[in-house]
């Protein structure tokens, strides 16, 4: 079975990552008293006080969200050193939260970031160099922040760097390299990752072709909510690749792949429902999933 390794742009995912930060990261809701203790402390120049703050404004968390107020206080933190308020307003620059969009100053904040070691700022700096935002595009720049937050053991990083790897963004192409990325963050729960490093097991890129160990990785991935991995693992299912050979089984990942839009398990799941194969047979349903199919560009189901 041949997988295509998951590609995307993680600029904002990176971002909201990162900016999960501070009380609501932790499902707290910031009392009245905390705010006021933060606000306090914020005002005689406290930069982690600064920094908590103007997170909380910025997700209205304890306060009315407003996100000039944020910009405020990350500016205030940030001006003091404090780098993952670098990171925070670096990111209201690049997205005209609170701020006018200025991507040069985007770069200038996350880069005071990534200077200091803080893995954020590292990312986002090196997306900024992949994708030419902010400064002059820059590939091997690029892969020089990525590798910094790799080698501190940051997921996404390792998943960028991967990339950069399987695609010789930066770098000469090296599939046995990305691979030894891809696993370093795959270890660490990234789904991406695990999804990628299924697809080389599967394809034998990089690594010797191995079906039960690109199985497994599918596995850990379709169970975080990954469609491609849950339609993929269902496809294993369905053949026997990798597992014993399982249509309800199969079933069951296409369609939670399928309920997450994902179009050609729409069009599977359509085709299981009209052969009653794996489910009861339901001529009403594979229609209305044929016709979902359709409806998201699957030519398939269109004829």
């Amino acid at each position: 079975m041949k997988l295509n390794l998951f590609r995307r742009c993680l600029l904002p995912v990176i971002a909201a990552v990162f900016c999960l930060c501070g009380p609501q990261a932790h499902g707290q809701e910031a009392s009245a008293d905390e705010i006021a203790k933060w606000r306090k402390e914020a005002e005689q120049g406290d930069a982690l006080a600064q920094s908590t703050l103007g997170i909380c404004y910025r997700d209205g968390n304890g306060v009315v969200k407003d996100e000039k107020e944020a910009v405020k206080w990350f500016r205030k933190a940030a001006e003091q050193g404090h780098a993952p308020s670098q990171f925070f307003l670096g990111d209201c620059y690049l997205n005209g939260t609170g701020v006018t969009k200025d991507e040069v100053e985007a770069v200038k904040w996350y880069r005071k970031a990534a200077e200091v070691g803080q893995a954020g700022g590292m990312i986002l700096l090196g997306l900024c160099y992949a994708n030419g935002t902010g400064v002059t595009k820059d590939e091997v720049a690029a892969v020089k922040w990525y590798r910094k937050a790799a080698e501190q053991g940051n997921a996404l990083a390792q998943l960028r760097l991967g990339f950069c790897y399987v695609n010789g963004w930066g770098v000469g192409t090296d599939v046995a390299e990305a691979v030894k990325w891809y696993h370093k963050a795959a270890e660490q729960g990234d789904p991406d990752a695990q999804y990628n490093l299924a697809a080389c097991f599967a394809d034998g890129a990089g690594v010797v072709k191995d079906e039960s160990e690109s199985a497994k990785w599918l596995c850990k991935a379709a169970e975080q909510g990954h469609p491609d991995a849950q339609f993929n693992l269902g496809r294993c299912y369905y053949s026997g690749e990798g597992v014993e050979k399982d249509r309800l089984v199969a079933v069951k990942w296409i369609r939670k792949a399928a309920e997450q839009g994902h179009v050609t398990a729409q069009n599977n799941l359509a085709s299981f429902y009209d052969d009653g194969e794996g489910v009861v047979k339901n001529e009403i349903l594979a229609y209305q999933w044929f016709l979902l199919a359709s409806a998201n560009g699957n030519q398939t189901a269109k004829r």
